[in-house]
């Protein structure tokens, strides 16, 4: 991500610093850029005047695809292992919760749902079965969880105390 034409747009470039190559074009704040899984698209948040959505985009900047049509912000995103679902934070409850999409934009689901809790930063676990994120209670107590994909199992992972966000698989 660069601001280097006045506004922040997603880019991609080789380890050598060669071939920078601009892939999106709007006067949005584009971030949280995700490669698919196979390398051939980048799902991202674009933040404009209704808010942020999620839009997937060929790694060639062609064929920019909206996923989310929200007044809430939507960021954060992270594809499946096989490329056909991303999850994401959403604001839609004046709280952060996590959802899973399909990448066509079918299929939404909210898996947290949790008014008195905030929860962010999600990331796929490789054999695709969990997903790892940030839990941040009302009383501001912050903790790395897991969520099974279909909801049905939650559970912290991390020890209490300190500020514990951002977490990744080892692949």
């Amino acid at each position: 991500v660069s601001s280097a034409t006045g506004t922040y747009q997603i880019y991609t470039i080789r380890l050598d610093g060669s071939e920078r190559k601009r892939v999106t074009y709007n006067n949005n704040f584009d971030h949280d850029p995700a490669w698919s899984p196979n390398g051939n698209q980048i799902a991202f948040a674009s933040y404009g005047a209704s808010g942020a959505d999620l839009w997937i985009i060929n790694a060639d900047g062609s064929n920019p695809v909206r996923l989310t049509t929200n007044s809430a912000d939507e960021m954060d995103p992270d594809w499946s292992p096989d490329g056909s679902r991303i999850a994401f934070d959403s604001f839609r409850a004046g709280n952060s919760d996590l959802f899973i999409i399909h990448t066509d934009g079918s299929g939404e689901i909210n898996l947290t749902n949790t008014p008195d809790q905030a929860e962010s930063y999600p990331a796929w676990s490789p054999d695709g079965n969990w997903i790892a994120f940030c839990n941040v209670t009302a009383a501001s107590e912050m903790s790395i969880q897991l969520i099974s994909v279909d909801g049905s199992v939650r559970k912290q992972v991390s020890l209490p105390g300190g500020v514990q966000c951002q977490p990744a698989w080892q692949p």
